[in-house]
């Protein structure tokens, strides 16, 4: 059994059961492999112009979620090195109250 690497067809909203077995037969197994297909298979295929349009827009769309979360990360690292700071000057003034 090959092992394909990508999101799978059946993980997106936008084909149908039948269309993802169609797609499958052709050996188009995942979201970018259909994101890629060249300009002339899409012709050779019935709707399939469509759905690699939609194919881009879905993969497009986890980019932005992608670059949120790297964001929230460093966000949530500065935070943790602040708090970790100010628990160390606390502690300082904790002891010199001493």
């Amino acid at each position: 059994m090959e092992q394909v690497v990508g999101t799978p067809l059946t993980a997106v909203p936008f084909l149908t059961d039948p269309q993802v077995q169609e797609y499958k037969a052709l050996y188009i197994r995942t979201v970018e492999q259909l994101a890629g297909l060249p300009d002339v298979q899409c012709q050779k295929i019935f709707g399939s112009v469509a759905h690699k349009q939609q194919a881009v827009a879905w993969l497009e769309s986890f980019k932005g979620a992608d670059r949120l979360r790297q964001e929230f990360e460093t966000e949530k690292a500065e935070t943790a090195k602040m708090i970790a700071s100010l628990n160390e000057q606390l502690a300082k003034l904790q002891g010199a109250k001493k």
